[in-house]
């Protein structure tokens, strides 16, 4: 078909009206031109007086299209990206790169930026381009590239701010985030709230198929909607379920959000790649006061665990690839997490990290979709990140006594909460009803306030009382009696049972012990621990017993709630370290294991006078370093060798008949002993040995205060006969007795002598 002919004066028209469209077309390109042209002024104006005054941060380069060579439809939208607003979020990236070999880490770079430019956070509709900070650490030609990568990708804004040597880590971009959020402007509404987005390359550092699997995870998680937005999607087939710890009258707003958080040993997200608030940014220390702050509070709680005031059996402090003490590079992770009004939300509803990441053990168990909910939304006896043995950790984890002190469970997140912001989480957080005990350690916080409850978490009011500065130290006892021999000293545990408690029969127990003492070691001086529920035992009545019956004297060191028995050999080691030339003994009753008339009582009576004879206190420190019975028990608790390293105890010859040597082959260790204080005083604080065994074998931990004292393999033994103990008990009760009785003939005596003067 041809086309309709037109006459010369509608042609005429056609063409005015193209030329006069043409002509509006390019007024239009010269506007626009026009328009970027003062735009790049006012940038590179700004860019100047930054370097001109002097900009902190280093060299930032500013990346600007040329002006020159734009085609219509090129300018066209060039010009509308610069009339979308800018996003609500700001991406800093961390790009480490290897000095060697740094082709791997590129490709790992480009796949993360190709994630990033195809993410929510950088396509959300009505959007300028998201601005990616960047900052590269190691090969400065592979900095080169990052930077060609990131110019690929239309709807990535990318800033380099700087390039740093190799053996720089992730705080000096972490330093970047808090000084941004410092100078946001910000008021007290939501919208006006920024974002931040950090990302880094994980895996550039260490390669490895599980690491590429946790970054794209991660990248996906920080770059997506629901943790931009702070909420779970309301699309979703299930609806958002309420984590156990928060009640339905609950409603915190969640500030950081990332893949998985974990609130176990401290509060972090596993990979630490997350999204968050400026508002909570800036609450937080600069990550590298922070990092100098974590080294320092990593060392003091080792002392105060070696103190006797944390202990450290949920992990051990002894294995620094783990990072649980948050030393070095492990801060940087920590550093997001440390503030106590930190509202985690996380988007993996399975806590287990391997289950997700590593190739084994993801074929087997698949990873599900992500879902946003607060964190945590999963209890603390879920497996979290411990392999093996989940169900025997837990159990100790559920024992009150074994988690008193546990510096990786709430007592030592508060310590440090107060540490380095000197505040606790509000009464909303979800600490106080995710970890065991919280609710009582809420209102410990606020009973005391923060500086009463750290004096209570670290300061020893027992030893050093704040109100009594200038008392005579407790242990600065006499060290000989009236006719010039050693004072005995005992440490007495009396672990008061939990539960099924008949308290007539555990008070017989008790008494039972100290009576053996008593007779057997007349005028010794008893330190005695209670732990439990004070109402069984009546501690005053106790003391009264101890000196008038038993001719003892009982001092009461502490009523604790919960504790182990290793609270009470702390106070021994304390003691032997300022008598080092004194033997000292240690007794227990332990709870709800032992029963009047039960033969697990009778041999702890029977051991308890054994240690209590002459047989025991006579020898030298040259003789026995460790005095016991010699064990009739049918389960004892066995030395080294149940921690996997079994070592022969030397032989020795002994002065004394009744007293044998430690065979060759390994033997029970004691729970009722005496010892040489020169020996205790050679061995680690019985919290560090405990730390020390569970890096070893954890599950020991819970005995490990009854395996301190033979600690050193080498240790000299010496045990006492059962025959021997018998006769001499009975001796020594019979010449108790007998001594009674010769008093109170005596007293008889004088009071008819008395009535005699009187009368006459």
């Amino acid at each position: 078909m041809t086309a309709p002919r037109l006459d010369g004066s509608k042609r005429q028209t056609v063409v005015d009206r193209n030329a006069s469209m043409s002509l509006m077309a390019s007024k239009s390109r010269q506007l626009c031109l026009l328009g970027l042209v003062l735009v790049s002024c006012i940038v590179n104006g700004i860019y100047w007086s930054s370097v001109l005054v002097g900009d902190r941060w280093g060299d930032v380069e500013l990346s600007l299209p040329s002006l020159s060579g734009l085609s219509s439809s090129s300018v066209s939208t060039l010009a509308s990206t610069l009339a979308r607003p800018a996003t609500p979020w700001s991406v800093f990236y961390n790009v480490y790169l290897p000095l060697r070999n740094a082709t791997h880490a590129l490709t790992i770079v480009e796949e993360q930026l190709e994630q990033m430019s195809s993410s929510y956070g950088a396509t959300r509709p009505g959007f300028a381009p998201v601005t990616v900070h960047v900052n590269t650490i190691g090969d400065p030609i592979g900095a080169e590239m990052v930077r060609q990568y990131c110019a690929a990708h239309t709807n990535l804004h990318c800033v380099h701010m700087q390039h740093y040597a190799d053996g720089n880590f992730e705080d000096v971009t972490l330093s970047r985030v808090h000084q941004f959020c410092r100078n946001a402007e910000m008021d007290d509404t939501p919208s006006h709230d920024p974002v931040v987005i950090y990302l880094h390359s994980k895996g550039t550092y260490h390669p490895s198929e599980m690491n590429d699997r946790w970054r794209r995870f991660m990248t996906s998680a920080a770059m997506g909607e629901e943790c931009l937005e702070f909420q779970g999607l309301p699309d979703r087939d299930t609806p958002d379920i309420a984590p156990p710890h928060l009640s339905s009258t609950d409603n915190p707003q969640c500030n950081v959000c990332g893949f998985m958080f974990y609130p176990i040993w401290t509060p972090f997200f596993p990979g630490n790649v997350w999204t968050a608030k400026c508002s909570y940014i800036r609450k937080l220390m600069p990550p590298q006061v922070f990092k100098k702050q974590s080294d320092s509070t990593a060392d003091k709680a080792v002392a105060l665990m070696r103190e006797g005031r944390f202990t450290m059996n949920l992990l051990s402090p002894y294995l620094e690839e783990g990072g649980y003490l948050g030393r070095e590079r492990f801060a940087d992770e920590h550093w997001v997490g440390s503030h106590p009004s930190l509202v985690p939300c996380d988007l993996a509803p399975r806590p287990q990290l391997m289950k997700w990441v590593h190739p084994r053990l993801r074929k087997k168990f698949g990873a599900p979709p992500f879902k946003w909910s607060l964190a945590p939304r999963h209890g603390i006896n879920e497996d979290w990140l411990f392999l093996q043995g989940i169900k025997k950790k837990y159990r100790l984890v559920a024992d009150p006594d074994w988690r008193h002190r546990e510096f990786f469970l709430l007592p030592g997140a508060l310590w440090k909460w107060i540490t380095w912001y000197d505040a606790v989480p509000p009464d909303s957080s979800y600490v106080w009803k995710w970890f065991p005990d919280g609710l009582e350690w809420l209102k410990r916080a606020q009973t005391l306030g923060t500086q009463g409850l750290l004096t209570y978490l670290t300061h020893d009011t027992y030893l050093h009382p704040p109100d009594e500065p200038s008392r005579v130290h407790p242990f600065q006892i006499a060290t000989t009696d009236k006719r010039g021999e050693p004072v005995r000293t005992f440490f007495y545990h009396i672990q008061i049972p939990v539960k099924n408690v008949h308290k007539a029969v555990f008070r017989r127990v008790v008494y039972e012990r100290l009576e053996a003492i008593g007779y057997l070691s007349p005028g010794a001086t008893v330190f005695f621990n209670t732990v439990g529920d004070a109402s069984v035992l009546d501690v005053e009545k106790l003391k009264e017993s101890c000196e008038e019956i038993y001719g003892l004297n009982c001092v009461n060191m502490e009523q604790l709630d919960a504790g182990m028995d290793i609270k009470t050999m702390s106070r021994v080691y304390d003691f032997c370290r300022i008598h080092s030339s004194l033997r000292v003994g240690y007794v227990h009753t332990l709870g709800g294991t032992e029963r009047s008339s039960t033969p697990r009582n009778e041999e702890r009576l029977l051991q308890t006078k054994a240690i209590a004879t002459n047989l025991c206190w006579k020898s030298t420190q040259a003789d026995c370093d460790v005095c016991s019975l010699k064990t009739t028990s049918r389960n004892p608790i066995w030395g080294a060798d149940a921690v996997g390293n079994r070592k022969k105890v030397s032989k020795r010859r002994r002065n004394f008949k009744t007293l044998q040597t430690a065979s060759s082959q390994p033997d029970p260790i004691p729970a009722i002993w005496t010892a040489s204080c020169a020996y205790i005083a050679s061995l680690d604080s019985p919290n560090d040995f405990a730390s020390k065994t569970a890096q070893v074998n954890w599950s020991l931990s819970q005995t490990s205060g009854q395996r301190w004292i033979l600690s050193d393999n080498s240790a000299n033994r010496c045990k006492v006969e059962v025959e021997t103990v018998a006769k001499l008990a009975q001796l020594a009760k019979n010449k108790q007795r007998a001594l009674k009785l010769w008093r109170a003939r005596q007293k008889s005596t004088t009071a008819d002598e008395e009535v005699g003067t009187v009368e006459h």
